[in-house]
């Protein structure tokens, strides 16, 4: 969370996987506009941390998934990284695989909003869709 609050895309992109950093059309790109847009912590966040793993004849796959809540300038934001922290099947996949950002609505999402879970495409994901108020 450091490389993102200092804004350090060299940093941020080095918390990613060889496999993602393969994968992830314009990830140099896509960092610097995450970079851009996102609204920062103001000093809070509230962390809510899962994980995933399975076997797969003995082949042991391990993902953290932590979710960060925030609020910024009377918005909330969640923000949800998948992180592979062991993988024998394919070790390159170790590190950040994916960030993905979005602005919450009176606690749900908007409904043009998908957040891809572990079996999607690695990439870094983030939306700026609101509900009509109308």
């Amino acid at each position: 969370m450091d490389a993102i609050e200092r804004k350090d895309a060299r940093a941020i992109k080095d918390k990613f996987s060889p496999y993602a950093v393969e994968h992830i059309e314009d990830l140099d790109g896509k960092i610097d506009r995450f970079i851009e847009e996102f609204p920062g912590w103001n000093e809070e966040y509230e962390l809510s941390d899962t994980f995933e793993r399975w076997s797969n004849h003995g082949k042991i796959t391990n993902i953290l998934t932590p979710s960060y809540d925030f609020v910024v300038d009377g918005k909330t934001y969640c923000m949800r990284i998948i992180y592979y922290q062991e993988s024998d099947e394919d070790e390159s996949k170790l590190g950040y695989y994916s960030i993905q950002i979005m602005e919450l609505y009176t606690n749900s999402y908007s409904s043009d909003v998908y957040m891809h879970g572990v079996t999607g495409d690695p990439d870094i994901l983030l939306w700026d869709y609101t509900k009509d108020s109308q």
